[in-house]
């Protein structure tokens, strides 16, 4: 067998391995909530062959990503075809409040590449959470504010509307129960589903991924 044949046999091996592992180790339900309103928006059916080629894409994507610290890479939804990124919304906003960090941009665009472009695999649902801390209105608007402000980021990189929806959720989503700061801290979060498209899902199916 040749050197070439026994490299490639290794990288499906550990492809596989680390396909496992996302799957039996990260995969988190999307919430009811969640469900009812993001609706056709989160839908993905396909054969058996063509989810196990997204599963494997997404758990590349989430290998490539690895170096954004602090960040949380699962799968989701459907036939576990949809990569939800979570990321805590103190890397993105400074504490009560929507105007988006300079430091955020070093967050959000390395995922760009999915959404934008003719490379496009991807559309995104943005969401935005927060703790119990203030009144429900108030919490309301932070969250639906800083959704916004993500959405607006990728919408000045040239990501059309039609790939793109937003979400705040105030604390109506919490992953904790707010007992303390930490749990708190955690559940202030902000979330970017990416649901592949039609591009993404016939690439699968050919293999071509």
């Amino acid at each position: 067998m040749s050197h070439r044949n026994i490299s490639r046999l290794i990288f499906v091996f550990l492809t596989m391995v680390l396909c496992f592992q996302l799957r039996a180790q990260n995969y988190e339900r999307m919430s009811e909530i969640e469900q009812e309103h993001y609706g056709d928006f989160a839908m993905v059916n396909g054969d058996y062959q063509t989810m196990k080629n997204v599963r494997r894409y997404w758990v590349q994507q989430a290998q490539r990503l690895k170096f954004l610290k602090q960040i949380e890479f699962n799968l989701t939804g459907s036939n576990e075809s949809i990569l939800k990124v979570t990321i805590p919304a103190r890397l993105l906003f400074a504490q009560n409040d929507s105007t988006m960090l300079l430091a955020a941009d070093a967050y959000l665009r390395p995922m760009l590449r999915l959404v934008n472009g003719n490379d496009a695999v991807a559309t995104m649902i943005i969401a935005s959470y927060s703790d119990n801390n203030g009144s429900d209105k108030y919490l309301q608007f932070i969250s639906g504010s800083r959704a916004r402000q993500v959405y607006r980021w990728y919408a000045r990189q040239g990501v059309g509307p039609n790939v793109m929806h937003c979400y705040g959720w105030g604390n109506k989503v919490p992953r904790n129960a707010n007992a303390n700061i930490q749990q708190r801290e955690k559940n202030r979060r902000i979330t970017i589903y990416f649901v592949p498209n039609r591009k993404m899902l016939r690439m699968a199916k050919r293999g071509q991924l």
